[in-house]
């Protein structure tokens, strides 16, 4: 009962017996330490199930750091290699300063995912991110975008990133709304 980011994607046919796999993040007595993505399986989206057969939650915290969790679970597939992706925002705070990387674990099966690879920059840089990131394929752009909610310009704003590859190569943020 305790847990944030729901994320729900239906399918046409089942998946591991489900029609509906729902990403969440505990958050257990609110402390963002058991903030890590999960995957659960559902049929009418009341009763959920954990799958099992591989490792649960999908990353945790490495707590290194003044603080450190995972959050803002998402999914896309990747139609390019026929992947279904999770997607998270591992935040950190290090010597006073707050940072947020995307990170990505893939599957085509559901039992057998890749280990977490972080976003890189046009510069080949990890990518900061910011608050609530969602990334689609923009067929008309031919590009992935990323919309996230990031300080732009001296204040809060919806801004996006373009590329040419779900992993790498993301440009600057554009500013999009004030």
């Amino acid at each position: 009962s305790q847990v944030v980011h729901p994320y729900i994607c239906e399918f046409n046919q089942t998946v591991r017996g489900y029609k509906y796999i729902v990403l969440l993040t505990p958050f257990h007595n609110t402390s963002d330490f058991y903030e890590n993505p999960c995957v659960y399986g559902s049929n009418d989206l009341q009763k959920m199930e954990l799958l099992t057969g591989f490792e649960q939650p999908l990353a945790k915290a490495f707590m290194n750091t003044q603080y450190d969790y995972n959050s803002d679970n998402f999914a896309v597939y990747d139609h390019m290699t026929g992947e279904f992706c999770v997607i998270y925002r591992h935040a950190i705070k290090q010597n006073n300063v707050d940072q947020a990387f995307l990170k990505i674990r893939k599957t085509v099966d559901f039992i057998n995912w890749t280990e977490f690879e972080t976003f890189k920059d046009e510069s080949g840089n990890d990518l900061v991110c910011g608050l609530s990131p969602s990334v689609v394929y923009n067929p008309n752009l031919n590009k992935w975008m990323m919309h996230s909610i990031n300080f732009y310009n001296g204040t809060w704003n919806l801004v996006y990133q373009t590329s040419d590859d779900l992993i790498n190569g993301w440009s600057a943020s554009v500013g999009t709304t004030k």
